[in-house]
């Protein structure tokens, strides 16, 4: 696992360095109550310890969130308890086989959550646990545009190799549209009508079906604004791209195989304090996300996810690909660098597909301008970095995620810190400076007012 220290600018100094080793509104207190979210169905073999993860549960913030949860009906003989009520993801033992039935419910520090429950099913090891499938999560998609459906969380606790059997349960009646193939992992399906698709996916391990779980595709006729801010745009940035930059607004919405296309919600990504994946980041200062802090890291990611896939920046990637130098590029698992922006696309959307688009973003209340990137898309940020813009460079923080994001698909700059700290010579800091300093010359000085770089050219100076 590749792990990454980022120092960001600070008020008198500016840096970019790194250590190896409609603007959205915050809702009324009334509106929403929180949205307890107790997991997915598991399969697993009896005597093995159960992971429960409530960490999408929603309220309207995460700061004060907590859990409550509770075995409401398992086997009766079992003795089993789940270790920990009170925690985002507490586990308990499978101890005998049958079916063990979780509720949880959360609280936001003032009003409790409705309940959810969770299934598991538990089998012993000489028998056959049933397979589980996952059709991958809820989309809405612009009339026209090629989704690619995943299958690739199905899982099976005894380890054998799955048949997947896609089918589509139903469809607006004018709708010819079938599936590309109804035994891939992945399949591809173009919707041709406005209107609701829901598509069921069951595999088989040799022996048993699974049950059958769906994805539904929301088709609509989106206009080009409504087409940003499904892939993270903010609606004001996304007014100025369409007014100042609307040629290369189509051509990145033309594309289907983007970066970040796949990607669930990005309001489930916020991790918990308490998920266990922040360990490795071993800071004891690890918080939970506020609203604000939220909305703010969404205006970053959104303006990250347009730029990297814009024609201005696959053109100056391509153009500038000779300051890259292999020897800093590390030993496997860190992947190698590419050659070009079409192999760059190819890692970047190679790492989502394989940890199923979902990343982890945690929090600290450190202040040390520090953030870490690790390779399976855990990212770490601190709320420092949600103040106020640093006057004269408005888009370092932006700048700086997108370099830790280049972490978490996998690439490193392994080197002295003296001949990599600050050098577009190694893919996370060629990225940086791409989209923070230059464009046209990415080993230009730093400088407070950088005109050239591609966050300004596309966003402006707010």
């Amino acid at each position: 696992m590749q792990k990454t220290a980022i120092l960001l600018f600070i008020a008198i100094l500016f840096t970019f360095s790194c250590k190896k080793d409609d603007v959205e509104t915050i809702p009324a207190r009334s509106e929403y109550a929180p949205t307890a979210e107790a997991g997915k169905l598991q399969s697993v073999i009896t005597g093995n310890t159960v992971q429960l993860d409530g960490s999408a549960s929603k309220g309207i913030s995460s700061l004060n969130i907590s859990f409550k949860w509770e075995i409401i009906t398992m086997p009766v003989s079992s003795s089993t308890n789940i270790n920990n009520i009170s925690i985002s993801h507490p586990s308990f033992v499978a101890d005998v086989d049958g079916t063990y039935k979780i509720k949880l419910i959360v609280n936001d520090g003032t009003i409790n959550s409705a309940p959810d429950t969770v299934t598991i099913i538990s089998n012993s090891a000489t028998g056959n646990a049933p397979p589980v499938a996952h059709a991958g999560h809820d989309q809405s998609i612009h009339i026209g545009a090629t989704v690619t459906l995943d299958g690739s969380a199905s899982s099976d606790a005894n380890g054998h190799p799955l048949i997947y059997s896609w089918s589509i349960k139903t469809k607006p009646s004018s709708s010819t549209i079938s599936l590309s193939n109804t035994s891939d992992v992945m399949p591809t399906i173009t919707p041709d009508v406005i209107g609701d698709y829901i598509i069921i996916l069951v595999v088989n391990d040799g022996n048993t079906n699974s049950q059958a779980d769906e994805v539904i595709l929301t088709v609509a006729n989106l206009s080009l604004k409504q087409q940003l801010v499904a892939m993270y745009v903010d609606p004001v940035d996304a007014d100025f791209l369409i007014a100042n930059h609307l040629t290369d607004v189509q051509a990145v919405l033309a594309q289907n195989d983007r970066i970040f296309k796949g990607m669930p919600d990005i309001n489930t990504m916020f991790a918990l304090a308490s998920d266990p994946d922040a360990a490795p980041f071993s800071d004891n200062l690890m918080t939970n996300w506020s609203q604000v802090a939220m909305v703010k890291f969404k205006k970053m990611f959104g303006r990250m996810a347009f730029v990297v896939n814009s024609p201005k920046f696959k053109q100056a990637f391509n153009n500038h690909i000779g300051l890259l130098n292999t020897a800093y590029q590390g030993s496997p698992p860190s992947i190698a660098y590419p050659a070009n922006y079409s192999q760059f696309k190819l890692a970047a959307n190679t790492a989502l597909m394989n940890d199923n688009y979902q990343y982890k973003f945690f929090i600290s209340d450190r202040a040390s301008w520090v953030a870490y990137g690790m390779a399976g898309l855990k990212l770490k940020v601190e709320n420092v970095m949600f103040g106020n813009p640093t006057p004269g460079a408005p888009h370092n923080t932006e700048a700086l995620i997108l370099h830790e994001i280049t972490h978490t698909w996998g690439y490193a700059h392994d080197g002295p810190n003296n001949e990599v700290v600050n050098h577009p010579n190694n893919i996370p800091y060629y990225v940086q400076f791409l989209v923070g300093v230059s464009a046209v010359n990415p080993t230009s000085p730093m400088v407070w007012d950088t005109p050239e770089a591609l966050l300004t050219v596309y966003f402006g100076n707010p």
